[in-house]
């Protein structure tokens, strides 16, 4: 098995039809018709590139796998908010295939995440002081804005939506589960983000998390996050936020975002 590399081609084999096994399962998870699921799973199967890697042992196989993974896991958070499908997908899944495939590296190096060490590797970008604040700055002005425009477009399915994910926020909270309170926070701000109807902005926002991300994960290493010391302070200026967006108050709503904004960042002792 080894000699002839039958074993890598055996590894590529097992990844690509667990990648078909997920693709099926996309399917029957947003309820198609069986039928219509098989079709679209045959029609990837069959494609000659899907045959080719996974017959030739090289990594492609598993980054499909563990992909396909990540998007399923995706998918089904989108429909119930289910924070373990968050765990799965971006802990595990996507974890996983980097490690098989270092494409990605340049995606997330390119959105400022990583950066250059002496020793010619990659490492989490260090944000100074000074560009902390700017970036802060920055998220004030963004997502004050979006908040403003989502005052006036909002719709009061979406106004529904969003009191339901800030009840979870709280529920976490007082169940003092830190994990579910960041992914409800982070779930009640981009709904309110998406109401702005402008998806440039909010991409834009996106990659302000994502550049703040690992500043705030080194401090929750240093010093442990619990529910109560994260929402606890904010609390407030969470219920003031919606009470404008109830009202179709623009200035209250980008006031309000800000207000959180400042309340987080003065909550690392930087201001």
């Amino acid at each position: 098995i080894a000699e002839r590399a039958f074993s890598g081609t055996l590894m590529s084999a097992i990844f690509m039809a667990g990648g078909v096994v997920q693709i099926l399962g996309m399917g029957l998870d947003r309820g198609l018709p069986r039928s219509y699921a098989i079709a679209i799973t045959a029609i990837f199967a069959l494609n000659p590139m899907i045959v080719f890697y996974g017959a030739n042992g090289m990594s492609e196989a598993p980054f499909i796998f563990f992909m396909s993974w990540a998007v399923r896991r995706l998918m089904m958070w989108m429909v119930d908010d289910d924070v373990h499908h968050l765990v799965a997908a971006g802990g595990i899944a996507m974890g996983l295939a980097y490690l098989t495939r270092y494409d990605a590296v340049a995606c997330i190096a390119a959105a400022g995440v990583l950066e250059g060490s002496a020793n010619m590797g990659v490492r989490t970008a260090r944000l100074e002081r000074a560009e902390l604040e700017t970036l802060y700055e920055t998220r004030m002005l963004l997502e004050g804005e979006a908040a403003a425009l989502a005052a006036r477009r909002i719709t009061a399915a979406e106004l529904l939506d969003i009191e339901e994910t800030f009840r979870r926020v709280v529920a976490a909270a007082d169940a003092g589960d830190a994990s579910a309170c960041l992914a409800a926070n982070m779930a009640f701000h981009f709904r309110i983000y998406a109401a702005s109807r402008l998806p440039l902005l909010v991409r834009c926002i996106e990659q302000m998390w994502l550049r703040i991300g690992p500043v705030l994960m080194e401090r929750a290493r240093s010093r442990p996050l619990t529910a109560r010391s994260f929402f606890g302070s904010s609390r407030a200026a969470h219920e003031r936020l919606l009470k404008a967006l109830k009202r179709h108050d623009t200035k209250g709503a980008r006031d309000g975002v800000r207000q959180l904004l400042y309340v987080g960042y003065d909550a690392e002792g930087r201001l």
